[in-house]
C-alpha cells in the first residue's frame, strides 16, 4: 500500500507539470488498484516499477514533438495556461519565432532539407532556453518560447537578444545540424507582461494565454514583413500590463541584430 501511495503521488505531480500525463496517471492508478493484490507479493514491486516506466514513456510521447524534440502544441498550451494561473514571478515573456523563407528551403532542398533545419532549430533552442522555461513547436516552422521567471522587461529583452544572436550564428547553426550553405534567418515578436495581482481561475488564464499569443504572433509577422522588404533582422517587443483584467501595451521597442 505504501508503494501504491507513493506512485499515485508521483503520478499526480507529473500530471500537474505536464498537463497531458493526467489521463495516463489515472490509468496507472486504476491498474494498480485492480491488479496489485492479484500478483504474488515478490513480484509486486517489479509490477509497480514497470507500470511507472510505461507511464513515463507514454507521458513523454504525448508531450514532445518527435521532429524537433520540443514540447508539442497541445502539451505546451496546457503548461502555458497553468503557468499564467500559478506563476509568482513579476512577469512572463513570450517570443513567437518563425523561419523566414521556409517554403523556399523546402522547394530547394526538399522536405528532408526542411526537416534538417527544423531539427537544428530544435537542438539550438534546447541548448539556449532554460529547463524551467518552455519551447513549444506550434506547427510547421513556428515556435513559441515562454520565459516563466523574467523579473523585468529589460531582462526579457536581454534574453531575447541573446537567443536570437545565437540562432543567427552560422557556425552555431552548423554545429546543431543545419547543412544549408547560407544560414537561415528567423522572424520573431516578443511580449512581456507584468502584474501585481493575478487571478488563479482557469478561464482567465486561457483568455490571457490566447491574447498574449495572438499579440506576439502579430509582432512576429511585422518582423517577417520587414525582413522580406529590407533584409533587416528587426524584432519588435512590447511590454504589457494587466489593466482592468485585460493586457494593454504600455511600451514598445525593437531588438536589432
Amino acid at each position: 500500500m505504501e508503494e501504491e501511495s507513493r506512485l499515485r503521488v508521483r503520478c499526480e505531480q507529473e500530471a500537474s507539470m505536464r498537463g497531458y500525463g493526467d489521463r495516463v496517471a489515472r490509468l496507472v492508478d486504476r491498474l494498480i488498484k485492480r491488479w496489485l493484490f492479484h500478483i504474488p507479493a515478490p513480484f509486486r514491486a517489479r509490477f509497480i516499477r514497470d507500470l511507472h516506466r510505461l507511464r513515463a514513456v507514454l507521458v513523454f510521447f504525448s508531450s514532445v514533438d518527435p521532429l524537433t524534440g520540443l514540447t508539442n502544441r497541445r502539451a505546451g498550451w496546457e503548461q502555458l495556461v497553468k503557468a499564467l494561473g500559478a506563476s509568482r514571478a513579476p512577469g512572463i515573456g513570450l517570443i513567437y519565432l518563425d523561419i523566414n523563407s521556409f517554403k523556399a528551403i523546402n522547394d530547394t532542398f526538399g522536405h528532408a532539407g526542411g526537416d534538417a533545419v527544423l531539427r537544428a532549430l530544435g537542438s539550438m533552442l534546447r541548448h539556449l532556453v532554460r529547463e524551467n522555461d518552455l519551447s513549444i513547436r506550434m506547427g510547421g516552422e513556428e515556435v513559441l518560447l515562454v520565459f516563466l521567471s523574467t523579473n523585468t522587461w529589460k531582462d526579457f529583452n536581454a534574453a531575447l537578444k541573446r537567443i536570437l544572436s545565437s540562432l543567427h550564428d552560422p557556425e552555431y547553426q552548423t554545429q546543431h545540424g543545419s547543412a544549408l550553405e547560407q544560414p537561415f534567418a528567423t522572424a520573431a515578436g516578443g511580449v512581456w507582461i507584468e502584474w501585481e495581482t493575478r487571478q488563479n481561475r482557469r478561464p482567465f488564464a486561457v483568455r490571457l494565454a490566447s491574447s498574449l499569443m495572438a499579440h506576439a504572433d502579430r509582432l512576429m509577422y511585422q518582423s517577417k514583413l520587414q525582413y522580406k522588404d529590407t533584409r533587416k533582422l528587426c524584432f519588435p517587443v512590447d511590454s504589457m500590463r494587466l489593466i482592468e483584467g485585460e493586457p494593454k501595451t504600455v511600451a514598445s521597442t525593437e531588438v536589432i541584430l
